[in-house]
């Protein structure tokens, strides 16, 4: 797996095939995207330039297949204490039920605890 900066034009191609699939907004309340132009200039760029929230486009390291997005939020210090307010991500439905969310937060926590050195992390369900 693969974690780099989201690249809204080279992933917006791919990541509109993801979000066409129903069960992708089914929990979420989203609505499916009308067309890549949405995907890259609203979803995509969204997750890339937020100020408050770190993003990654999530890669298959064999295939450079997109898995997904992982983001969290830009750690502070609460109660005297540096956290993540919280974590999320959307995974390709092709890639549910085989690991990719749990290696996927595995490798964010690691990153979050070591090298930002939060304390805490308020996962999200």
């Amino acid at each position: 797996m693969t974690f780099r900066p989201i690249d809204v034009e080279r992933d917006a191609p791919e990541w509109i095939e993801a979000m066409q699939e129903p069960e992708m907004h089914l929990w979420t309340g989203n609505n499916i995207p009308i067309d890549v132009d949405e995907v890259r200039d609203v979803v995509l760029a969204t997750y890339a330039i937020h100020p408050e929230i770190f993003a990654w486009c999530i890669r298959e390291s064999k295939t450079d297949k997109m898995v997904g997005i992982y983001w969290i939020g830009v750690p502070f210090i609460s109660d005297e204490h540096r956290l993540v307010p919280f974590d999320a991500q959307r995974m390709a439905k092709p890639y549910w039920r085989k690991g990719y969310t749990r290696e996927a937060r595995s490798l964010v926590y690691d990153y979050a605890f070591t090298d930002l050195g939060v304390e805490e992390i308020r996962a999200s369900a």
